[in-house]
């Protein structure tokens, strides 16, 4: 098995993507489900301009540097490359994605405070490798995330 998919991989599945139309159809059975789904957590790039009115919207994101470093630890030690490597496959990446969104839907991409309800930065929960402190920072974010769908879920519910 090969493990660099961060380069010849984002080729291909830029291949695939652009020898039909799998991001449109997915993105609207996506929406589709949503309308019909109550209770469903969907992890989706597409699907918050097009969820139901009521759904919660959050945007994940974190430093472009801690992307970086996910990226490089998603290699094993013998086969990781500077961090420069990933930045420009990150960077190639976002254009791309940018761009589709662009040309399928006439969207702007990104952490839009019109369409999410939160914005929520995960660069501080970041640890290099695996270790006590990597899961006791995964659970302080887990608990942010619960705490802030808790907090929306108890507004919607009070007003």
């Amino acid at each position: 098995m090969r493990h660099d998919i961060w380069g010849d991989g984002f080729d291909a599945v830029a291949r695939m993507r652009d020898s039909g139309d799998p991001d449109r159809w997915l993105d609207m059975e996506m929406a589709r489900l949503a309308e019909i789904q109550e209770n469903t957590v969907f992890d989706s790039w597409a699907l918050p301009w097009f969820a139901p009115r009521g759904a919660l919207r959050i945007w994940l994101s974190c430093s472009h540097e801690t992307r970086c470093r996910k990226a490089r630890l998603a290699h094993s030690p013998g086969e990781r490359r500077p961090l420069r490597h990933y930045a420009d496959i990150i960077d190639r990446k976002d254009a791309d994605s940018r761009a589709r969104f662009r040309s399928l839907y006439g969207i702007e991409y990104g952490p839009d405070p019109g369409v999410f309800d939160h914005i929520l930065d995960a660069t501080e929960y970041y640890v290099d490798y695996p270790s006590p402190r990597s899961e006791q920072k995964a659970g302080e974010f887990s608990r942010h995330l619960l705490n802030t769908v808790r907090n929306s879920l108890e507004e919607t519910f009070t007003a």
